[in-house]
């Protein structure tokens, strides 16, 4: 897990940073490059900028931030919620499934 209450940066550059819980707490975190999977919940109610990096979300029934993503993937069974109002945006779609858009919002792809 991790707990940000601060800004905070990941570069990951060609490697992968797993985060195998869930991301909280309140503080901001850029994620520059790489890859980062997460395996539990994105609760964390900061600002999520992700650069040119991928994002995988691999778990069971997880909460996923709405934020613009360079590269978004989902994999794991169950669902994912969105649990903000805010619209999600996609640069470039590998794999999307089993999403539940919160509210009237649905994925922008740019």
């Amino acid at each position: 897990s991790l707990t940000l209450y601060n800004t905070g940066t990941l570069a990951a550059n060609a490697n992968t940073i797993t985060i195998a819980g869930n991301l909280t707490g309140t503080g901001n975190l850029l994620f520059t490059s790489g890859t980062l999977d997460i395996s539990g919940d994105y609760s964390n109610t900061g600002t999520f900028t992700c650069g040119t990096g991928t994002v995988n979300y691999k778990g069971v029934n997880q909460q996923v931030k709405a934020t613009t993503y360079n590269v978004l993937n989902t994999s794991g069974s169950e669902t994912k919620t969105m649990l903000t109002s805010q619209p999600l945006s996609l640069q470039a779609v590998k794999q999307v499934s089993c999403v539940i858009y919160h509210g009237s919002h649905v994925p922008q792809f740019l």
